[in-house]
């Protein structure tokens, strides 16, 4: 019976996600080009997308299988996930060349070398790639965006908190990680923040850190402003 009602949540769960997604809509958001071309006008193609990732299993990925109901619940505010960051990654270098990304499970590890083992495993800085991007989940309760950037007219590692909230140090955290798995890398490359936009009451600070990984992949500027919706359609896109 047990099992009956966690299956039950689970298709709940699915059904206002998919009702989430139908009903959000890319129309009254101001955003560059750019960013709109990952997500379908068609309501009804929209929905499908969704309806056709299974409530168990998932993607076979470089991290591995990645479950997709952690995906299939992700909707508005609701928290983003080490799957759903994974995913969105996944995504990312596949769409892209030349660019290496870190699996997000390493922050769950105490131990160093086991944080530097998980990192290692995806080889995300081959020589080939000219980023790394990393999310990294601070304080147990916030995602950063870290990009490592290799081109010499830009090599930099730019990190982006999408709270910016004068009350946290998200940014020195964020540092003070790279200074202890990353030293002498870090220590040869300059620190940038980005600091654009602020994290607005609603939004999700997962789907944040993805759009700010893209918009630096693609060489746009994030929006100056950000509208709950705007992060609402950006999680549409991971669809």
């Amino acid at each position: 019976m047990d099992r009956w009602h966690r299956a039950l949540k689970c298709i709940t769960d699915v059904e206002d996600t998919v009702v989430w997604a139908v009903n959000t809509s890319n129309k009254r958001l101001s955003l560059p080009d750019e960013l709109l071309d990952g997500v379908s006008d068609d309501i009804g193609m929209r929905e499908q997308k969704i309806k056709t990732l299974l409530l168990r299993g998932g993607p076979r990925t470089p991290f591995g299988t990645l479950s997709s109901l952690s995906l299939l619940t992700l909707r508005g505010n609701k928290w983003l996930d080490d799957a759903c960051m994974a995913q969105g990654l996944v995504l990312l270098q596949k769409e892209n060349t030349k660019v290496g990304i870190i699996d997000p499970i390493f922050h769950r590890f105490s131990d160093r070398e086991d944080k530097l083992r998980v990192i290692r495993s995806g080889t995300p800085f081959d020589s080939a790639n000219e980023l790394v991007l990393m999310g990294l989940h601070v304080d147990n309760n916030h995602w950063c965006g870290i990009v490592f950037d290799f081109r010499p007219e830009t090599r930099s590692v730019t990190v982006f908190d999408p709270l910016q909230a004068t009350n946290t140090n998200y940014y020195g955290m964020c540092d003070d990680l790279l200074k202890d798995l990353f030293g002498e890398l870090r220590a040869n490359m300059r620190l940038k923040k980005e600091t654009k936009p602020r994290q607005p009451d609603g939004a999700n600070c997962g789907v944040m850190v993805l759009l700010f990984f893209e918009c630096y992949i693609r060489g746009i500027s994030m929006p100056t402003s950000q509208a709950p919706q705007c992060c609402a359609l950006c999680g549409c896109a991971i669809y």
